[in-house]
């Protein structure tokens, strides 16, 4: 036979771990209407390597006989239904959006309109990565909107966001902004602040303390100023 026929996958664990299915074929008597073990036909097949996607038990798929002998199935791809729906809909017809998404719910998307393209990797618990071309960004945001990092190339800017704490490390150093807490804490055996102009200010309260030795100096004048000023 070399047409094609409907097939509904049956069996996906391959026992020689080639990527094989078998289908239900309606061709077939009902007593053998399993098929053969039948290869995958993918856009991209090497050694180790390829476009790796296996239907689930259930789907319905195309399936053509290599020299038209039904002990050589082959998989063309799967197919859509009334009973096996599609993840979206074409509901304007502008064929605009493309997605692939798995039975868990993980999804890419790929937005194709010109200079309004936007890329988005969504898990099922709707952890997201957006590459927005029309805003000339990058986002990574959590579920709820809460935490996330916004590159954007237009502002020329990055913005991290944070419920609660935003933690920076590098072996032992560290800066931890709390915002629980309303407070930043440095830590490190050396901390450097330089600038040209440096200006530290509190509003009630600033503190400088050393363990062991402090040293404020000035290459030219050095003024103290308070009401009063108490040295001891």
């Amino acid at each position: 036979m070399y047409g094609l026929t409907l097939g509904i996958v049956t069996n996906t664990q391959d026992p020689d771990n080639l990527g094989r299915i078998k289908v239900k074929l309606p061709l077939r008597d009902e007593a053998e209407n399993e098929s053969a073990w039948a290869r995958m036909i993918v856009p991209f097949a090497g050694n180790e390597m390829g476009v790796y996607f296996i239907p689930d038990v259930g789907d319905e798929v195309i399936v053509a006989f290599l020299g038209g002998q039904l002990e050589k199935p082959v998989i063309v791809g799967g197919v859509w239904s009334k009973s096996v729906k599609p993840p979206m809909a074409n509901e304007e017809g502008k064929n605009l959006t493309k997605m692939i998404k798995t039975k868990s719910g993980h999804e890419l998307t790929f937005f194709d309109e010109e200079d309004k393209g936007k890329i988005t990797l969504k898990s099922s618990k709707g952890y997201t990565i957006e590459m927005d071309d029309e805003n000339e960004k990058l986002t990574l945001k959590d579920p709820k909107g809460k935490n996330k990092v916004e590159m954007s190339s237009k502002d020329g800017k990055i913005t991290v966001e944070a419920e609660k704490k935003i933690e920076l490390k590098s072996g032992g150093s560290s800066i931890i902004i709390d915002g629980t807490g309303n407070k930043i804490t440095i830590k490190s055996n050396t901390v450097e602040i330089k600038g040209l102009q440096v200006n530290v200010k509190g509003d009630t309260t600033v503190k400088l303390e050393s363990g062991a030795t402090m040293e404020i100096k000035a290459g030219a004048i050095s003024q103290i100023k308070g009401n009063p000023v108490a040295i001891n």
